[in-house]
């Protein structure tokens, strides 16, 4: 048996098999409301009138709502980025986070403190290094050759200080002081694999944090996202 399809444009396409006209509406060339004749009868009716056609019509539906979620999920990805949330997950006794609060993220003022108490005790390390260095020099070593050893080893410094930190607590020393802490989106911690990536993404970008911060109403950095982590404070908004 042959059909003619109808199109949007209503021009007539067949006739074809119903073997092709299964194809077509599981490429989706054909909808269930799509006109459809016996090749033989100018009377029209529907593809979904037809019995043979049900499972196809079905699977088309199928791959149409797989579609549609995905699109949602990617439209809904993209717009949280630049959305303000509220977690609505329920906390878990034993764990960290005793206090029944919502987690709320900092702004650039408690960033910038944890930043400079931080900055003091690396500090405390980039005295050091110039002290050794400087001695070094004094003693007729090329101060290039020291300075293409010491500025690496300040850098690691900072790298192993805040990779260490935030892998095993989840906060520095400035962090710790100021009531900040890294975790995942979901709360979960963060191991030291992210917090390695995390604190070479944050050197890498920190001239562009306040800016993003201050753009940015989830107030999240770029590290951040890359990692797909979030700064909480600890102690933020009491739950109604």
């Amino acid at each position: 048996m042959k059909y003619i399809i109808l199109g949007e444009d209503k021009k007539e396409y067949g006739p074809i098999d119903g073997e092709t006209l299964r194809k077509w509406v599981e490429g989706g060339r054909v909808l269930a409301e799509t006109p459809v004749r016996n090749a033989m009868i100018k009377k029209w009716g529907k593809a979904q009138d037809l019995e043979f056609l049900a499972p196809s019509l079905a699977l088309q539906a199928e791959k149409l709502e797989e579609e549609k979620g995905v699109k949602e999920k990617g439209f809904a990805a993209f717009g949280s980025l630049f959305r303000k949330k509220e977690s609505k997950k329920p906390f878990i006794d034993g764990t960290s986070f005793k206090n029944r609060y919502l987690p709320a993220a900092p702004g650039m003022i408690h960033r910038l403190a944890a930043a400079f108490s931080d900055g003091i005790l690396i500090c405390v390390f980039f005295i050091a290094i110039f002290f050794f260095s400087a001695t070094a020099v004094k003693s007729g070593a090329d101060p290039n050759v020291i300075f293409l050893k010491a500025f690496p080893l300040f850098i690691s410094g900072i790298v192993v200080y805040y990779g260490l930190t935030l892998g095993l607590y989840a906060q520095t020393f400035g962090m710790w002081f100021w009531g900040l802490i890294i975790v995942r989106p979901d709360l979960g911690e963060v191991y030291m694999g992210r917090a390695y990536l995390y604190t070479v993404l944050m050197i890498i970008f920190s001239v562009t944090t306040p800016f993003f911060i201050f753009l940015n109403p989830v107030k999240r950095s770029i590290p951040e996202y890359l990692t797909d982590t979030m700064l909480i404070q600890i102690a933020a908004r009491p739950k109604t």
